[in-house]
Order: structure tokens, then sequence, then C-alpha cells
């Protein structure tokens, strides 16, 4: 059986993720270190690392249809990453993570001004799972006992996506 579309999307997501590599230019190397629904890591995990955490309090879908079987859900996601800290400005090696991870999430949105054509055909709207995508602001925060124990930073996204509920795993489009 296929896997429902927000898995669909939080798949699609997290190998996106991934590419942050610095062979692809970033500052980081995240190949393998972005995970989906994990919300506890411990001093001895090596960063950096990623994790897509879904809100815990969802949002209500719209319906679409009149027999309400297609809706447009926004699923809401946490994106935290973790750093290593420096001695005295505990916080200042989150930065340039978070800024790999924005720049590489706004492939996911970014048009091309002079066609206004999607400049990342390839992700854009994660190949047509989601119909749209926004990126809150962020937060850094140090190391805080039985929060973390490592700098950190959150960064919420938004998603809207189309769901069928007769078939949760199927694509609109």
């Amino acid at each position: 059986m296929a896997d429902h579309i927000k898995l669909q999307v939080l798949k699609a997501l997290t190998a996106h993720l991934e590419g942050i590599t610095k062979t692809n230019g970033y500052q980081h190397d995240l190949k393998g270190k972005v995970f989906r629904g994990r919300a506890v890591f411990g001093a001895t995990d090596e960063v950096p690392l990623l994790s897509l955490l879904e809100s815990p309090a969802p949002l209500d879908g719209f319906y679409a249809d009149e027999q309400k079987t297609l809706r447009r859900d926004t699923l809401v996601l946490l994106v935290q990453g973790w750093a290593d800290d420096d001695s005295r400005n505990p916080t200042d090696p989150v930065y340039p993570l978070l800024a790999d991870v924005q720049r590489r999430m706004s492939d996911i949105v970014s048009l091309d001004e002079g066609t206004n054509r999607p400049r990342w055909p390839g992700v854009y709207m994660l190949k047509g799972l989601i119909s749209d995508l926004d990126i809150g602001q962020d937060a850094v925060r140090p190391a805080q006992e039985g929060v973390s124990a490592k700098a950190f930073f959150y960064m919420p996204i938004r998603i809207t996506l189309p769901v069928n509920l007769i078939d949760p795993t199927e694509k609109v489009e």
C-alpha cells in the first residue's frame, strides 16, 4: 500500500533537505542526518542534524468539494536543527546551519523573476505533492537542561496540500 500523502510529503522534504551537502555548495553535510518524528537527541548524537516534527495541534482543513471527500489541509511542521556549541557564543554555529536550511527550503517555492516559472522545476512544490509552502520566522536557542544538550534552531513551516479522504495515499492534481 502507498504511503499517506502526509508521509509522502515528509519523505520528499527529508530527501530534499539531505541535499544540503558541501558538494552542493552548502556549509554543512546533512546526508543521512535528517530525521522525521524524532524529538529527542542526546549529547552523543553527531551534529549537525535536523528533525521534522508535525505540529501537535493540527489546523482545520477546508473541504474542496460538495461530497466532502477532497480537502485542502494545512500541515504545520517544525524544522529543528542542531549544531556544535561555541564555548564563548554558544548559538553562533547554529546560524550558518539555519541559513543552509532556509536556502534549501526556498528551492521548493522559488520562481524565476524573468519568466515567473519555477527556478528549480525538479523540486518545485515537492514535485506537485503540495500546493503551497510558507517558511515561518525562526528562533535560535542555546543548550538548555531538559530541552537540548546543544544549541539549536527551530523554524515553523506551513504546507498546503490537497487530501483525497477516500484514498489519502493518492496525489490530488
